[in-house]
Formats: C-alpha cells, sequence, structure tokens
C-alpha cells in the first residue's frame, strides 16, 4: 500500500516504511521507528538559491496595521492572536493543516472567522466578503492561482485588472486603454515573459502566470499583502523576483504576510517568523531567535 500524505499523524498511525519526496526528488527513506526531525529536514530545508537576503531585524519596529485578537482557525484549538506591522515581512511556516490558507481566508473576508476580533488601523475590520477586504487595502495571493485567481480564456491585462474594474471605468465602461497600460505596467515591473498584455493566461509558463497573480495586487498599493503559498511551482527567478517585490513593497511601508510550507522561503524573506500548528502558533520569533534549527524542531514538536 502506497499511503501519500502531508499529515505525519497519519503517517506514523499506518506506515512500516516512511519516504520523503521533494521538488520530485528522493530526499529520505526510513522503517520504523521514525526520525520526525530528519524527515522534517528532508521535506521542509533543504537548501536552495536564495532568492532574497536574509533579513537582519531583530524584533518590532514598525506601527501595528493589523491585529488579530482571539480569533479560533479550528474549532476545538486555543485562539490565536498576532499583529502585523508596516514596514515588515511576517512569515507564517506550517504543515498541511497547519490553517495558514483558513488564517488567510479569513483575512479577505472570504470565508470570516467564526470568533475573535481585528482591528485594522486601529478600527474595527469584520470584512464578510472579498470586495469589502479589497476596499480597505487587504489584498491576497491565493494558495491555488488556477482555481482562485486566473480567468482562463482572458488577457494578461483583464485578468490583472478584474479587481479594480470600477476605478479602471467611466458610465460603467472599462476604459480599454487604462486596462492594457495596467498590463504593460505588470509585465515590466515583474519581468513577465509575454507577447504582450494581450496574451491569454494560457499562454504563460507557470512562473509568470504566478507573476501576473502577484501582480494584479499590487496595481494598487495595499495597506496588507497576504502572499499564501507565493514560490509553488515557480523557478528560481520567478521566486526571486516576487521575493523582491514583496520586500519593496514592505519597505515602503505596507504590512506583508507570506504563508508557506517552505522553511527556507520563509526564512530568505521573512523578518519575522511565525509557526502554525493545528492553528495555534507555537513560535514568533525575530532574528537569531528564528533560525532554521528551531523553527524544525518546533514544527517536529507540535506534529
Amino acid at each position: 500500500v502506497l499511503y501519500v500524505s502531508h499529515r505525519l499523524g497519519e503517517i506514523d498511525a499506518l506506515a512500516d516504511r516512511l519516504v520523503v519526496l521533494r521538488d520530485g526528488r528522493l530526499t529520505d527513506d526510513q522503517v520504523r521507528p521514525f526520525d520526525w526531525d530528519s524527515a522534517l529536514r528532508a521535506m521542509l530545508a533543504q537548501a536552495h538559491e536564495a532568492t532574497t537576503a536574509r533579513p537582519v531585524r531583530e524584533g518590532a519596529e514598525g506601527e501595528v496595521v493589523l491585529s488579530l485578537r482571539g480569533v479560533r482557525l479550528f474549532a476545538g484549538r486555543k485562539p490565536l492572536d498576532l499583529d502585523l506591522r508596516t514596514g515588515e515581512v511576517t512569515g507564517v511556516v506550517g504543515l498541511l493543516g497547519a490553517g495558514k490558507t483558513e488564517l488567510a481566508r479569513g483575512l479577505f473576508g472570504a470565508e470570516p472567522f467564526a470568533t475573535g476580533s481585528v482591528e485594522l488601523d486601529a478600527r474595527p475590520y469584520e470584512p464578510r466578503r472579498p470586495s469589502d477586504a479589497i476596499r480597505d487595502g487587504i489584498h491576497l495571493v491565493p494558495e491555488d492561482r488556477h482555481a482562485d485567481a486566473l480567468v482562463p480564456g482572458w488577457s494578461l491585462a483583464q485578468n490583472i485588472s478584474l479587481p479594480f474594474l470600477k476605478s479602471l471605468s467611466r458610465a460603467g465602461l472599462v476604459q480599454r486603454s487604462k486596462e492594457d497600460a495596467l498590463g504593460r505596467d505588470t509585465i515590466e515591473a515583474l519581468g513577465v515573459v509575454a507577447r504582450d498584455e494581450h496574451s491569454t493566461v494560457e499562454e504563460l509558463s507557470g512562473g509568470n502566470q504566478q507573476k501576473v497573480v502577484v501582480g494584479r495586487w499590487l496595481a494598487e498599493t495595499p495597506r496588507v499583502l497576504i502572499l499564501d503559498e507565493p514560490f509553488r511551482g515557480v523557478d528560481i527567478g520567478a521566486r526571486r523576483d516576487i521575493g523582491r517585490r514583496a520586500r519593496t513593497l514592505a519597505a515602503e511601508g505596507a504590512a506583508v504576510l507570506v504563508l508557506s510550507a517552505d522553511v527556507d522561503e520563509v526564512l530568505e524573506i521573512a523578518d519575522r517568523v511565525v509557526v502554525l500548528a493545528a492553528g495555534e502558533i507555537h513560535l514568533d520569533a525575530y532574528g537569531e531567535d528564528a533560525e532554521r534549527d528551531r523553527v524544525i524542531q518546533t514544527i517536529s514538536a507540535s506534529v
């Protein structure tokens, strides 16, 4: 029987042998008793070329933009508190089922939190739908670009402009010249490899499709940018471009939240690292307190 899962508890309960695959390569092969620290290193922390220089910030500096208090991601789990600050990239790392996507979708109003409160710039923030979040400057690059972001058959420019048609319209009609200009600006800013702004998204590689999704949410400057698994399925060049843009946006005063199951991706881009497991925060640290070994040990202990 071959059982494929990210849920280590299920593997521990069922398996006689543990094989870890990462980026299409076998990185660990064990028989019982399993060494979970070794397995997690093979899963989450295989070194690869850095996308950005590792930030050196040692503690909180910016003003609080978004504040969560008593938010419960899963029934029966402890509520969490979390602050996102200006000029800072907060990286949330966790395995499948940790609650990363639930956190992102809750902040974006796609699946509102059942409990707790959220404040945006010290005012109550209660989005009931994504349009509420967009109005308040909360932008989300979703985990699954094909299911939740890209519109097949539409051009690059049309996909980018979709959330902001009101600002591109006059008398209810989209001004195509403005929409096309937005597409060209994204191609230039993020280095999208495409014929032009009229290329359909199907014509683009996976990495360039991801740049289009990221570029969409940078078309208007966000107050908070949420990136859910932003580097999934993209090459190292696209990782570098997206990471650089996120760092630049933070430096310009936005709060940036990056959620990923890849420890290295988070460590490369984040000033601050939060470990999430089963909807609960197990580590919230800066600088030397957020080194790879400690992050992995925290994930291992929370499995």
